[in-house]
């Protein structure tokens, strides 16, 4: 699949893309549907090794670097829910329209031969050639998935929404 096919000419947007866990997120910053800027997965763990940063703040630090025009998440699962509403309320303290993205909405921007995670992260590891490099091994099934799979969960939301967005 080559990427450029499926956009259509747009408008700069940046966007800040989030992939939510429990004790963690992926995220991807976005100029538009051909451009990552950057990329990372933040740990907000608790316990000994216990991260001293709370979420709230690293999404404040983000947002303040990056300037997005819009908060990009994906459907989230009960366990995140609390996130999720952390992540609504700075949105709308700074005024940042916030877009949920459904699964349906990221299988439909992928073609029908690509529908695992290891699948669509090698394509938008063709896609993007700065995320290529990473693109995490493809996991045995007794094994954990990479850590570095959340930062393609939030490419493969930052891509369907632009395909959503613009109709490819």
């Amino acid at each position: 699949m080559n990427c450029t096919t499926k956009m259509i000419p747009y408008r700069s947007e940046r966007i800040l893309v989030l992939d939510v866990h429990p004790l963690r997120f992926g995220f991807v910053a976005m100029e538009g549907p051909h451009c990552v800027l950057d990329w990372e997965v933040r740990s907000f763990r608790r316990g000994v090794n216990a991260v001293k940063v709370p979420m709230s703040k690293k999404l404040e630090l983000l947002i303040d670097e990056y300037d997005p025009k819009m908060i990009v998440v994906g459907d989230s699962n009960p366990r995140v829910l609390q996130r999720m509403k952390t992540i609504a309320t700075l949105a709308a303290n700074r005024h940042l329209p916030m877009f949920i993205v459904k699964q349906e909405t990221i299988r439909t921007a992928f073609p029908d031969s690509l529908q695992n995670k290891h699948q669509i992260a090698q394509t938008l590891g063709d896609c993007y050639r700065e995320l290529s490099p990473i693109v995490p091994p493809k996991r045995k099934s007794w094994k954990p998935e990479h850590y570095r799979m959340d930062i393609f969960n939030a490419a493969a939301l930052g891509f369907a929404y632009f395909a959503k967005k613009h109709g490819a």
